[in-house]
């Protein structure tokens, strides 16, 4: 069983979707019947490597090499790089979505509705290939996530995935739901919890004020082994924040909050595990950080040589296929002039032809490749590879 700490930590990193603010790709599949028991185990995992393969290459003696190294050295790899993949087409997308809405109604989850949009994130390493499916409510113009608290999420974590296969094992869960009090709906899965979570409340004499605080419903299920899985439902009572400005301001002070173990979710039934009430500030300031003073310049083709031979080397060894035509490779260094310490970054991006530089990806249709380098020494043309991705416009 997991302890209270480590659960609100977790609960609290993986459902704040300010960490998660990516892109708000909209897709919607209709659920299938497939149970979490029957998931592929098979470990169709992607062999990789970070390391060029060096078997075409000529032969020389020890000083030949030694020579060549000091007059025109190699950047560095990074061996725990991964590539991030957010580059599915529908057909692509459709076995992992399966997978997914088929564990929601074997464990008897709601679904997301037509209220939510969805991403699907995938990852390669050399340890495994996972692929992260996430629904998150439509944002609509001008909207205001809440200030703090957990913010509304479908998530599912696959390892094991081959993405030519589409298989792949599920290995976490995790889901919140965020309501104001009143309108929280009395039939979602979280409803015989709400229901059990008052009683507590009641035995402690405590009343939770109906108007100022949202209700967070959190579900957490993770198989730990084929027979045994850990499922927890956590309840939070948030007081309501109101912004003026930069500063944000609640009526209420205290955080509520329930942990039930040993959750089954068709008898919604739990063991009340904890119940917490906390100090909450009333009101904040949020102070804006400094922007960082940053100063990019174009790359000579001379300069950028060593970085494209670099990023090749690393697409290749992840089996990623680079185009040969209809391509532009834009390069560029970015200097951090009000951090002096900090070293320049490089920045190589394959672009369709006609795309001009800086172009936002959500407009862009064809595929984007992306490698970034940093610990920068350009006289030398060496660097550090910190980041692989191939991305595009949601091709729905």
């Amino acid at each position: 069983m997991e302890k209270l700490t480590q659960t609100k930590i977790k609960m609290g990193l993986w459902l704040s979707i300010g960490v998660l603010g990516v892109l708000a790709l909209a897709l919607s599949y209709s659920p299938t019947t497939f149970g979490l028991a029957e998931i592929n185990k098979n470990k169709d995992v992607i062999q990789t490597e970070t390391t060029a393969s060096s078997a075409l290459q000529p032969k020389e003696d020890e000083e030949q090499q030694e020579k060549k190294k000091n007059d025109n050295p190699r950047p560095t790899k990074e061996s725990s790089v991964s590539l991030s993949l957010n580059d599915f087409s529908k057909e692509q997308r459709e076995p992992f979505v399966k997978l997914a809405t088929d564990a929601f109604i074997a464990n008897h989850i709601d679904l997301p509705d037509s209220n939510y949009e969805l991403d699907i994130f995938g990852d390669i390493s050399e340890e495994t290939t996972t692929a992260e499916i996430w629904w998150h409510p439509k944002v609509k113009a001008g909207a205001e996530r809440p200030f703090k608290g957990l913010q509304e999420s479908y998530f599912v974590n696959l390892t094991d995935v081959d993405f030519e296969k589409g298989t792949g094992t599920i290995k976490k869960i995790e889901i919140c739901i965020r309501r104001d009090i009143a309108s929280f709906k009395p039939n979602t899965m979280f409803a015989p919890y709400i229901d059990q979570a008052k009683k507590v409340w009641k035995d402690k004499n405590i009343k939770i004020p109906q108007s100022g605080y949202d209700l967070a419903g959190c579900l957490l299920i993770k198989p730990i082994t084929e027979k045994e899985t850990i499922a927890l439902v956590d309840l939070y009572w948030y007081p309501i924040y109101t912004r003026s400005n930069n500063v944000y301001q609640a009526v209420h002070d205290k955080l509520y909050y329930v942990q039930f173990s040993d959750v089954d979710l068709k008898k919604g039934t739990g063991t009340v595990e904890n119940v917490e009430t906390d100090e909450e500030e009333t009101r904040i300031v949020q102070e804006k950080a400094p922007e960082p003073i940053i100063r990019r310049v174009k790359l000579t083709p001379s300069q950028v040589a060593p970085y494209i031979q670099m990023a090749k080397d690393a697409f290749q060894a992840k089996q990623v296929k680079l185009p040969e035509s209809g391509y532009w490779i834009s390069s560029t260094i970015s200097y951090y002039d009000d951090q002096p310490k900090r070293p320049p970054e490089v920045d190589i991006r394959w672009y369709p032809d006609g795309v001009a530089e800086g172009t936002d990806h959500a407009y862009i249709k064809e595929r984007v490749y992306i490698a970034s380098f940093d610990d920068v020494d350009l006289d030398k043309g060496i660097g550090e590879l910190m980041y692989l991705e191939v991305r595009r416009k949601d091709p729905s």
